[in-house]
């Protein structure tokens, strides 16, 4: 399989993209290899990696890495000069399986979520086939046994980071030739519990702020860190 080229972003890497032929053109070399996983880097998760070198670990060994936020488009723009679109993966994931015909397993989310996001995913793509599906409450192996039973072309991975990062990566390791996308609560949107962002909150690289809770508050406290991170990597490159 021929790798995309890879940029650092305060030692995360991450790949450009601009368009859905260049994603789907990877999944192509992807299937057509020993199949492997996804990865969407964002800015909460490339400051996480610096923490955690088994998260780090399965960053590096992903088989595509997504930019998924302004972190990670930031990131590239700055320290690269690359230009790079947000990607709505887990859509061009399905969108890709339904024009291949692939076989897919439907994993995270309450029961009741996964079932809603079944459904409507059947509906949406009924070129692809659910073959079978799990909620995110059962232990990594029972997860890989049922994958293994199933015969799935595809897992569309939901369970929240870093935990599905960390699966997929053992996973992919004992289930040769199947795609692990992590998709973290896109499951609870295909079921239309959870609205997506309207389409010029999304272009304007205003998501985050559209999702921001008050539960949330610890968690967003790190993008003022990483934008400072960023700006100071930026500068240092421009003196070198």
């Amino acid at each position: 399989m021929d790798a995309m080229k890879r940029y650092d972003i305060l030692g995360c890497p991450c790949e450009a993209y601009t368009a859905r032929e260049e994603v789907f053109a990877h999944f192509d070399r992807i299937f057509a290899g020993n199949a492997g996983y996804s990865v969407a880097i964002n800015a909460e998760k490339i400051m996480k990696s610096k923490k955690e070198p088994g998260l780090l670990e399965s960053i590096r060994h992903a088989a595509i890495l997504i930019p998924d936020g302004i972190g990670a488009t930031w990131g590239l723009k700055w320290l690269h000069g690359v230009h790079s679109k947000k990607i709505d993966f887990p859509v061009l994931l399905m969108e890709y399986s339904d024009l291949k015909r692939k076989k897919v397993f439907i994993l995270g989310g309450t029961a009741e979520n996964n079932a809603l996001a079944c459904e409507k995913i059947a509906q949406n793509y009924p070129n692809l086939t659910i073959v079978a599906q799990k909620d995110g409450y059962a232990s990594d192996d029972e997860f890989i046994d049922l994958i293994r039973q199933s015969g799935a072309d595809v897992v569309l991975t939901g369970l929240g980071s870093p935990k599905q990062e960390l699966f997929v990566s053992k996973a992919a390791a004992q289930l040769p030739g199947i795609f692990f996308g992590c998709c973290g609560g896109a499951i609870n949107i295909f079921s239309g519990r959870v609205k997506r962002a309207p389409s010029w909150i999304i272009k304007s690289n205003l998501e985050w702020l559209y999702r921001f809770r008050p539960a949330r508050f610890r968690r967003y406290m790190v993008l003022p860190v990483f934008v400072w991170l960023l700006f100071s990597a930026k500068i240092k490159r421009s003196h070198s």
